[in-house]
């Protein structure tokens, strides 16, 4: 065909295309990355040890300089400035991102690309992070003209803030300032950046308006659909308030009927990584209600003598991703009009309407409310049975 072009096939059926997107464009992502040799500046300051320009390091930077694409004019422009060209009479083909890459390096700095690897390797998070990383910081690096951002300052950093809210609704904005804000927080304690240019952009932007509490008709009709369906992770989140991808990862071993109680914790083998969304806090036992251990026993019966470590609902798990619940979610609003979160969201709702305390919140769903000190909630953790007393009122 004569083309770079990158083609990807996302699924045969619409559900399918959904649930490989985040796969399919972090696969194109790195693809591009390695077929257009991210920084053949900084790869020359690799394999010559440092910033130290010789003439032999120069005549290797132009023979990689000539490997990507560039003729000797551009090459000069990359490696002298404008003055210089002029008076000798040579054109200056300004290479703006190149010149910003020479930069960079002798200063020391790396790419925005390099921070995410570093990063990755440190923290390991989930793939739908690493995602949201590199989308948000491209973007900014599109916008800036290079993949080197530390030589961002603080006036440029307003002018982006003001460029994301002419495109987005300022609560989106906040969140993508709030993941760039980050990353030049983690980029100060790598000696990227001597300051944060960033720190407190996100004053003043407007929070997202808050969903209404479920309509309890609408809550009803759910319920009908889901028993007719035999929807058992529909139950698990009523009745439990917990996440998708909580009820999505669960094996038989996890549930104890006898016990009542449903734990959620993480595990991994060769195949799968089962992580919470918050990681090692959000690690609990609940108790089983009533309404919950009739769903149970008519939908999963086998689940009394099976205490395997089987998973309940093996088709949910994307290894690409590393995360359970996508199909699930969509199917959810699909099928019951409602937001797979809206329906955790009508548990905290419901105890609240109720006064319960948020200690209880806390240990039946890990949501915690603002102003809630650790230190108190070690002396007033609630006791099992009173836990399970509560439970009883979810409907």
């Amino acid at each position: 065909m004569g083309t770079s072009a990158v083609v990807r096939k996302a699924g045969k059926t619409h559900a399918e295309a959904l649930k490989n997107r985040t796969r399919i464009v972090l696969e194109i992502d790195k693809l591009f990355q390695d077929k257009r040799g991210l920084d053949p500046i900084g790869q020359q300051f690799e394999q010559d040890g440092g910033p130290e320009v010789d003439e032999s390091f120069l005549i290797h930077l132009e023979d990689r300089l000539k490997s990507v694409g560039l003729n000797e004019d551009q090459i000069n422009s990359v490696l002298y400035s404008r003055d210089e060209l002029e008076q000798q009479g040579l054109p200056y083909e300004p290479q703006p991102k190149l010149h910003e890459q020479l930069k960079a390096s002798l200063s020391g700095s790396s790419s925005y690309l390099k921070w995410i690897d570093r990063r990755l390797k440190a923290e390991a998070p989930a793939a739908t992070t690493e995602l949201s990383w590199r989308g948000r910081l491209k973007r900014l690096a599109d916008w800036y003209g290079s993949d080197y951002l530390a030589g961002i300052d603080r006036k440029q950093a307003a002018e982006y803030k003001d460029h994301l809210l002419e495109q987005k609704k300022p609560s989106s904005v906040k969140t993508e300032l709030g993941t760039i804000l980050a990353f030049w927080t983690w980029a100060i304690d790598a000696g990227e950046v001597q300051t944060n240019v960033w720190s407190g952009l996100k004053k003043k932007l407007k929070e997202s308006i808050k969903d209404d509490a479920l309509d309890p008709e609408l809550v009803k009709q759910a319920k009908a659909k889901a028993l007719q369906v035999k929807d058992l992770g529909f139950f698990l989140q009523l009745y439990t308030g917990c996440r998708a991808s909580d009820h999505q990862g669960l094996r038989y071993s996890d549930i104890d009927m006898s016990g009542l109680s449903i734990r959620f914790v993480e595990w991994q083998t060769e195949a799968i990584e089962r992580r919470l969304k918050g990681g090692a806090k959000d690690i609990r036992k609940v108790p089983i209600c009533m309404k919950l251990k009739a769903v149970i026993e008519e939908f999963l019966p086998d689940v009394v003598n099976n205490t395997s470590d089987e998973l309940i609902f093996p088709k949910s798990y994307d290894p690409s991703l590393k995360l359970f619940s996508h199909r699930w979610s969509v199917n959810c609003k699909k099928r019951y009009g409602i937001k797979s979160h809206a329906i955790r969201s009508h548990v905290i709702t419901q105890l609240g309407a109720k006064n319960i305390s948020p200690d209880f919140l806390y240990e039946i769903t890990r949501h915690t409310q603002t102003g809630m000190s650790k230190v108190v909630m070690g002396y007033t953790r609630p006791s099992w049975s009173d836990v399970a007393a509560v439970m009883e009122l979810l409907d």
